[in-house]
């Protein structure tokens, strides 16, 4: 009788064990998402701004060469739905 009882705390002890890694896993792969998700936002954000600022730098270089360009490809409608 002591080996079965003794045979299903052994089991309730490894199943233990078997959830406590599973969570640990789950939270370590939440997290790692977590980070992931955090990077391609800051990446989107920084992409963004140098995007901004080399428009500015180029009509600053070019002036009315590239304020114009943008019109006529607007007017034109190659942008295909794409937004300012």
């Amino acid at each position: 009788m002591s080996a079965v009882v003794s045979a299903f705390h052994g089991g309730s002890e490894l199943l233990k064990l078997v959830k406590q890694k599973r969570r640990a896993r789950k939270a370590r792969d939440q997290g790692q998402q977590e980070w992931e998700e955090e990077q391609l936002q800051d990446s989107l954000i920084a992409g963004e701004q140098q995007i901004a600022l080399r428009y500015k730098q180029d009509q600053r270089e070019l002036g009315d060469y590239v304020r114009v360009g943008d019109g006529k490809f607007y007017e034109s409608g190659s942008y295909s739905g794409l937004e300012n």
